[in-house]
């Protein structure tokens, strides 16, 4: 609370009747100082805390009074007024220490001061600090500035140890920086969690990469696997497929060759027809000797289809011919016989056309 000096008033009109006329400077110049005390109080009472504190700080300034507790108490009103905290602590602290033990006005500046750092404390951290992150410089501030004002209530406290407000300030100041701790600890455990987070996050990065070749070669291996799979099936599929074609092309043949043999069948027997008009009867033996002959004919013909198509058949599936069996040699055998017979009726036959021609131009009748 602002001091006043309406009592100086008093005595200085007293001092001025009694003193002799060599005082007067002295007393003038206190007349002076008392008025602008007065002037600065009147300032003070009206609110207006900046023009206090210009009046003051001058005051102090042509006196060189810095070291006086009243005017650096007032001084200290004025700034924490203004919510100029750390000023305020600075003129509280300067009463606290050049103030008499025994005047009040130490305990009340010593109370003042860690009041005015607490303040400060509040004001650095700003309003909802609690439910908001804070920069690190702010929490270091507002912490140190919380420490100023513990050792300022532990210095009153030290001089009067049931000073109420005092205990009350420094309850609530150690309840501040606990709270201050606690959110520097959360923060640097914020901190440090997405620090971790990134680690391992670069960790994973660094394993999928190097996963992401090994799984590239696996997709590669399988690929060639699944391919080298279907190109295995594919060629165990072809080889029935060529066996089906080939097998198609041999039944195929073996049907014209039959088709072919029965042409000649018939054509063979549309000639022996016509022979038989044109020639003449011959005995039953000649004509069972024709028919073992067309019949022997006949098979060495249907022999030599079975061999044509074996062949054929032997060319067309690439299979090297085997060695012949006694059966086949006698086959073989039996073949080359009714060929050569074969030849040696149609000879026969042309020599009977030749000696019948004649005959038959001297108007001979057939038998």
């Amino acid at each position: 609370m602002y001091i006043a000096y309406h009592r100086r008033l008093i005595i200085i009109f007293l001092i001025c009747a009694a003193a002799p006329v060599k005082a007067h400077p002295f007393i003038w110049q206190t007349i002076k100082n008392w008025w602008s005390d007065h002037t600065a109080f009147q300032k003070y009472t009206s609110k207006d805390y900046r023009r206090t504190q210009e009046i003051l700080g001058h005051q102090q300034a042509a006196q060189e009074k810095f070291n006086d507790p009243a005017l650096n108490y007032n001084l200290g009103v004025a700034a924490y007024r203004q919510a100029d905290y750390a000023g305020a602590a600075l003129h509280f602290d300067r009463a606290f220490a050049h103030a008499p033990a025994t005047n009040p006005l130490k305990i009340r500046s010593g109370f003042n001061a860690g009041l005015s750092w607490y303040q400060q404390a509040l004001a650095t951290l700003g309003k909802d600090w609690e439910s908001k992150k804070l920069d690190e410089k702010v929490l270091d501030d507002a912490l140190k500035q919380a420490q100023e004002s513990l050792k300022e209530y532990q210095k009153n406290l030290v001089l009067d140890g049931a000073h109420a407000r005092t205990h009350e300030g420094k309850k609530q100041v150690e309840e501040l920086i606990k709270k201050l701790l606690e959110k520097k600890q959360q923060q640097q455990k914020e901190k440090e969690q997405p620090q971790d987070k990134d680690k391992k996050d670069t960790k994973d990065q660094q394993d999928q990469q190097k996963q992401q070749p090994q799984d590239q070669q696996k997709n590669q291996e399988q690929k060639q696997n699944q391919s080298q799979n279907q190109d295995q099936q594919q060629k165990e599929q072809q080889p029935p497929q060529d066996q089906q074609k080939k097998q198609e092309e041999t039944s195929q043949q073996e049907q014209e060759q039959q088709q072919k043999q029965k042409q000649q069948e018939e054509e063979k027997k549309e000639a022996g027809a016509q022979e038989e008009q044109q020639s003449p009867q011959k005995p039953p033996q000649e004509k069972t000797s024709a028919s073992e002959e067309n019949k022997q004919e006949a098979a060495a013909q249907k022999a030599v289809q079975t061999a044509d198509a074996a062949e054929a058949a032997n060319a067309m599936t690439g299979q090297e011919a085997k060695p012949e069996s006694l059966e086949e040699k006698k086959m073989r055998a039996l073949l080359e016989q009714l060929q050569s017979d074969e030849a040696q009726l149609q000879k026969n036959r042309m020599r009977l056309k030749a000696q019948q021609t004649p005959a038959a131009t001297q108007g001979q009748k057939p038998w």
